[in-house]
């Protein structure tokens, strides 16, 4: 199943789904072309030396390391960080041997920052940090079109507000005391917002 099909309520909806912008893939794309040129200059220019073979082993395990490290720890990165955007959430997962992940409501985000950068300027992506009201801000880096995604997210947040809006206003304003049938004493209903603050009638309803 695809992240984050499994984490999703009923009726939740995935909007947007992201890996970072594929323009951080540069730089590593750039040094394998050096690593591999530069390895096989090496080696057409030890081939006339003695104990050749030895050399173009070294050169090989060096070679192999130096793809290892800025190339495909990178790429690995890249195609393994997450950034999902639903009708109800944030989410984020990053990380292939070593998972870190996050889930957001957008009912609890408080303050968006943008952070861009000239060359973000140029290529068009930047860093995004979300601020909710009980986690420490999260912070999503190298995110491409960024004012789409910031538009999107205040459309969702001011639609997840007015859904939540609308729930406690179809709620009855009077009957919050009910009398039942018989001499049993009057009992009050209340119903808690997604604040934690009651107020009077609703659908869940508890008694006091």
């Amino acid at each position: 199943m695809a992240y984050p099909d499994h984490l999703l309520a009923r009726g939740e909806k995935v909007m947007l789904h992201k890996h970072p912008t594929p323009k951080v893939l540069v730089v590593p794309i750039a040094l394998f072309i050096l690593i591999i040129g530069g390895a096989f200059a090496l080696a057409a220019w030890v081939r006339d030396q003695n104990n050749h073979v030895i050399y173009w082993i070294v050169i090989a395990v060096v070679a192999v390391g130096l793809l290892f490290w800025f190339v495909l720890v990178p790429f690995i990165k890249w195609r393994f960080e997450h950034f999902v955007i639903t009708t109800h959430h944030i989410f984020f997962r990053a990380g292939f041997f070593k998972r870190r992940e996050h889930q957001i409501p957008l009912g609890r985000i408080q303050n968006m920052e943008t952070n861009v950068s000239f060359w973000g300027r140029i290529f068009g992506y930047g860093d995004l940090t979300v601020e909710s009201a009980a986690d420490q801000p999260l912070s999503f880096y190298n995110v491409a079109a960024l004012t789409k995604v910031q538009s999107l997210l205040n459309q969702l947040i001011d639609d997840d507000r007015n859904r939540g809006d609308g729930m406690g206003s179809a709620a009855p304003r009077q009957g919050s005391q009910t009398r039942p049938a018989g001499n049993r004493p009057t009992a009050q209903y209340t119903t808690d917002d997604d604040e934690g603050n009651d107020f009077p009638g609703g659908d869940n309803t508890s008694r006091r």
